[in-house]
């Protein structure tokens, strides 16, 4: 049945959406700033750099220094979020809407996910743009009003239709695969007394239904990052034709083990983050003040 009633803090009521919005935003960014050294290697072995990871982070620490890892991360920390806070939301506002229906588990979290990766795309798309171009370059001034100078403001979203296409599957994988190890592992159904190791089960699972998710969207995620990379190419189709000619299909799986490396860190930490902030507004519910932390 469908939850309704709103939690409640010092007498006000806190709409389910905008809590699922603020951990989306404050884990989101968390998780991705755990992981944007690991994003920045992938990034450079997808466009142009062949070397094995360890040898490309020493190269790049050696001419850049630590900070070279960190490029481009100030555009993802801050951009990501707005994606993580409305990508959480709406998977959640779509899972509690549809509980009005007798739907599979699995399906319904797979429907959720897709929605949340098609209104997140618009969003995600011009950050991530002038994160990879960041990453891309050791040095240049690159900003959002050097792109749309460049490129006009249309050069923003470049690269929207891969991110659509890389989103939906993504996200409806991510999700739905989240939900189901949490059910395999009866995480819900642990009290407070197994809290230890419900956390534990939480990492776990955001860990593989981050990697499971990759999985499911890397080549196309490849085809988006070289797009965007590179103002020649007029379309996804264009980059994939050009990419598969030149380089064979072994070219959409280059940095797939440090994105799997990094992805179940990142994600794992992200989901544990979300669901540990949303539990106190949960058990709020009924309460119109915090004397039940006195």
């Amino acid at each position: 049945m469908l939850h309704t009633e709103k939690p409640h803090l010092y007498g006000f009521q806190i709409p389910q959406t905008s809590i699922d919005f603020t951990a989306g935003v404050v884990s989101g960014s968390i998780g991705v700033f755990v992981g944007h050294p690991l994003d920045t290697l992938r990034i450079r072995m997808q466009l142009s750099n062949p070397k094995p990871i360890l040898e490309l982070a020493t190269e790049t620490c050696v001419k850049e220094g630590v900070r070279g890892l960190y490029k481009g991360a100030v555009a993802p920390v801050i951009g990501r979020a707005p994606i993580s806070g409305v990508t959480m939301a709406a998977n959640d506002y779509c899972l509690r809407t549809m509980n009005y229906f007798n739907i599979n588990e699995n399906l319904k979290a797979t429907i959720a996910g897709v929605v949340s990766g098609i209104v997140s795309s618009p969003i995600c798309c011009p950050i991530e743009h002038i994160k990879i171009k960041k990453q891309a370059y050791s040095s240049g001034n690159i900003s959002y009003s050097s792109i749309a100078r460049a490129e006009g403001l249309s050069g923003l979203f470049r690269g929207l239709i891969p991110t659509l296409a890389r989103e939906v599957p993504s996200c409806g994988v991510y999700f739905a695969s989240y939900g189901y190890f949490k059910r395999v592992l009866k995480v819900d159904q642990m009290g407070q007394n197994d809290q230890s190791m419900k956390s534990l089960y939480i990492f776990l699972s955001g860990g593989l239904a981050g990697q499971l998710s990759w999985i499911a969207c890397y080549p196309i995620d490849l085809v988006k990052s070289v797009m965007q990379n590179n103002s020649e190419y007029s379309s996804m189709m264009c980059t994939y034709r050009h990419l598969l000619a030149q380089n064979g299909y072994k070219i959409f799986f280059k940095g797939l083990s440090i994105c799997l490396v990094r992805a179940f860190p990142v994600n794992g930490i992200t989901l544990l983050l979300y669901e540990w902030m949303k539990n106190p507004f949960v058990r709020m519910q009924n309460s119109t003040s915090l004397e039940m932390f006195a």
